[in-house]
């Protein structure tokens, strides 16, 4: 879904938009952001949003957003849209109650937490962040973190990741629009010593396996990953020649992967054909990596690009998918140690209990079956859901997700998950 911004200053129409997506001055300023939505119809919206920077939470919170029309498809200009009646169900409702069949119940507390701060959050606790400024360069580094950030929660192409990016808090300084993003994807992928030095310090990871790496081939992308199944990670990769006869070339590629490595670093190759059945650890990062591999195949579509731009194209938008991959792997990893947990005190209570059910083991149980149905990718979208002050349209499952019953869950897994920053806070939300 295609999205155009347009940004006006908040002291008057007219003036320049300011570079950074960070507004300058103690507090932050508001300002206002047009963007427009691109319907399946042919149909443009446009709406404005009002934002201010908060210094103590460090990304924009959203204060307003309103639809100011529409532009019929074919046409250029602007007309207003009609307000949506309510349903004959609804206002019989709202006459037998005397109540509105709108009205929204607010809970306790309205939660705040974005994707962008549970990513934020991963990023430092595994050091991600640290990682690619120091190979990269500070500006470099966080731009391929925030294209990562946006590659994770988006459908995976170019477009999707700059749209979302426009609409969320990232660590990059500067937003990255369309066209920046095919310059930073180039620049990226010229630079071989920044690579080297990264893939580098990823290889340290395999201490752990006894410097025993394995390898996980994905055909579809003609990819092949360097792995460490204790960490449940990814540490460098290589490619492989389009067509059968690639897999030929595997012990080219292997001895390509090994000069990424630190010396001493890497002992040897684990390859899937070797994996023993039992080796769950490693069929899980296995099933993992090809799952998020799929969700970001739009990624390395090259259409329009010559053959001068293509390698170093491809090799930048790998290491975007690279970088999420980390993420998602890492975020796979802290939600299975979550659902660990979860099930291990539930059970504890109910022992304690002698089965009898109370309103902790109650939620408990909802976490523990929310988690079961949710990957990464579902966990983020969840909190990237609407928002009580970003208008009253709101659907019946966004009203349910506002209830106390989610309320107490969302906290209770933030706890669980180990980010505490925002639920300390609120404790009159948590029944722990």
């Amino acid at each position: 879904m295609s999205e155009k911004h347009i940004k006006t200053s908040s002291q008057g129409q007219g003036q320049e938009p300011s570079s950074s997506c960070w507004p300058s001055g103690a507090g932050g300023e508001i300002k206002l952001t047009r963007y427009r939505k691109l319907r399946p119809n042919g149909d443009t919206y446009v709406y404005e949003k009002e934002t201010r920077y908060d210094p103590q939470r460090r990304y924009n919170v959203v204060l307003r957003t309103r639809l100011l029309g529409k532009i019929p498809a074919g046409g250029s200009e602007m007309v207003p849209t009609r307000h949506k009646s309510r349903s004959k169900a609804a206002a019989k409702a709202a006459l037998k109650t005397g109540t509105s069949a709108t009205a929204l119940p607010r809970p306790v507390v309205e939660l705040q937490v974005r994707p962008g701060q549970l990513l934020d959050y991963l990023s430092s606790e595994s050091g991600l962040g640290t990682e690619l400024s120091r190979a990269f360069g500070s500006e470099e580094g966080l731009s391929l973190l925030s294209l990562a950030w946006c590659a994770l929660c988006s459908r995976g192409t170019l477009a999707e990741i700059a749209d979302w990016g426009l609409n969320h808090a990232l660590p990059a300084s500067q937003e990255l629009t369309r066209a920046e993003l095919e310059l930073l994807c180039f620049d990226l992928g010229s630079d071989r010593p920044g690579q080297q030095d990264f893939f580098q310090g990823r290889s340290e990871l395999l201490a752990a396996d006894g410097g025993k790496a394995l390898l996980i081939d994905l055909p579809e992308l003609d990819l092949l990953l360097l792995c460490s199944r204790a960490h449940f990670q990814v540490l460098s990769f290589a490619r492989l020649p389009p067509g059968d006869a690639a897999r030929m070339v595997l012990m080219f590629v292997q001895e390509e992967l090994a000069a990424y490595c630190k010396e001493d670093c890497l002992q040897g190759f684990i390859s899937e054909k070797d994996l023993k059945p039992d080796d769950e650890a490693a069929w899980q990062l296995k099933a993992r990596i090809e799952h998020f591999a799929a969700h970001c195949r739009p990624l390395f579509d090259l259409t329009g690009l010559t053959s001068d731009e293509e390698e170093e194209c491809w090799r930048g938008r790998l290491l975007i998918f690279f970088t999420a991959l980390c993420l998602y792997l890492k975020m796979e990893a802290k939600l299975k140690q979550t659902q660990d947990s979860v099930a291990a005190d539930l059970k504890r209570l109910q022992q304690i209990s002698g089965g009898a059910g109370t309103e902790l083991t109650a939620a408990l149980s909802s976490l523990l079956t929310w988690l079961k149905n949710r990957d990464a990718r579902r966990v983020l979208a969840w909190f990237d859901g609407p928002r009580m002050h970003e208008g009253s349209a709101l659907t019946p499952a966004a009203q349910r997700r506002m209830s106390q019953e989610c309320l107490t869950r969302d906290l209770l897994f933030l706890r669980y998950f180990g980010y505490s920053a925002w639920a300390e806070q609120h404790p009159q939300g948590l029944l722990l």
